[in-house]
């Protein structure tokens, strides 16, 4: 119930795209429309960006556009949707960010709710107290807000949760897959957004804690290092990627070469002579030092002075 309630919610709500969270779209919109993760063609869509050897990409991590992946391809075979424009100048609205959005933020947090209600029943609440403790947090925190936008939070926040999830309920069966997922779900929580780093840390010492006082066996910080590396390999190979397809894009700027590098070389000696040096201090910096002190003001007073009046 507290599952349904929250995404029903949710979906009720159409958040027009800005910058940061379009740099997100458009980076899915490329992998499902073009197979590529460059965002030629939608760069004016967001000034998120990034321009790298003749290529446009989003300066976001790929961890949210890669989750948001699947229910734009679900959305494109079920309502039949276009492909983004490309090269068309920014708009607010494209139908399929709605479906996007409430396929990640809005379904992610709906689980979130769902989630904390059923620690709490665990940790001894009954339905109701732990069914409001769900609906607080999805309808009272601004969590209510990042929902309904095509943000990394509540991505982030729900895979961090579930994996504190797994990694607190012991004493059940397949401990080992269990750990593992907990440490999948960690790392990629730092794919979506970098700044979870130190929480998916904190979650690794909260497991080792639980094998220094003997709760779990010491295999199972192995488990959770194997889970944890497949999304560090997941970001490592997205940014080969990322260099494999800019170095299509053309050869890297070469060092200028003849006569252009002897221009180069007297150009770069110029500048860097004393005299040079001594003339742009002059122009500049003893100019503000003589603003900046009050002997200045009486020096420049007594000049006018004598100017005005003559020799």
């Amino acid at each position: 119930q507290v599952f349904a309630i929250l995404l029903c919610s949710y979906a009720y709500f159409w958040q027009a795209r800005d910058w940061n969270s379009a740099s997100r779209l458009m980076l899915t919109y490329a992998m499902v429309d073009r197979g590529t993760i460059s965002i030629d063609g939608l760069e004016d869509q967001t000034h998120d960006r990034a321009f790298f050897r003749g290529r446009y990409y989003t300066d976001k991590l790929p961890g949210f556009s890669i989750i948001a992946a699947a229910p734009y391809a679900l959305a494109k075979r079920v309502f039949g949707l276009p492909g983004h424009p490309l090269n068309a100048k920014g708009f607010a609205l494209w139908p399929a960010d709605y479906w996007v959005t409430l396929g990640t933020s809005g379904l992610l947090s709906a689980l979130t709710g769902a989630l904390l209600a059923s620690l709490a029943v665990q940790l001894g609440c009954t339905l109701n107290r732990a069914a409001l403790v769900g609906l607080a947090y999805g309808l009272g925190t601004p969590a209510y807000a990042y929902a309904t936008m095509s943000y990394g939070h509540q991505a982030a926040a729900f895979t961090l949760l579930l994996s504190f999830a797994l990694l607190w309920k012991t004493g059940t069966p397949r401990q080992a897959l269990r750990v593992g997922c907990a440490g999948v779900l960690a790392a990629y929580a730092s794919v979506i957004e970098l700044q979870m780093g130190p929480v998916s840390a904190i979650l690794g010492f909260y497991l080792l804690s639980q094998v220094i006082g003997r709760v779990r066996k010491l295999s199972t910080l192995g488990d959770f290092a194997v889970g944890a590396a497949v999304p560090t390999l997941l970001l490592l190979g997205y940014r080969r990627c990322l260099n494999r397809g800019s170095r299509r894009a053309g050869p890297r700027p070469t060092r200028p070469r003849g006569r252009r590098a002897q221009d180069f070389r007297a150009r770069r000696d110029r500048r860097r002579s004393p005299s040079s040096r001594g003339h742009r201090r002059r122009r500049h910096g003893r100019c503000h030092w003589r603003v900046a002190s009050p002997g200045a003001f009486r020096q420049a007073g007594s000049r006018r002075a004598r100017r005005a009046t003559g020799p």
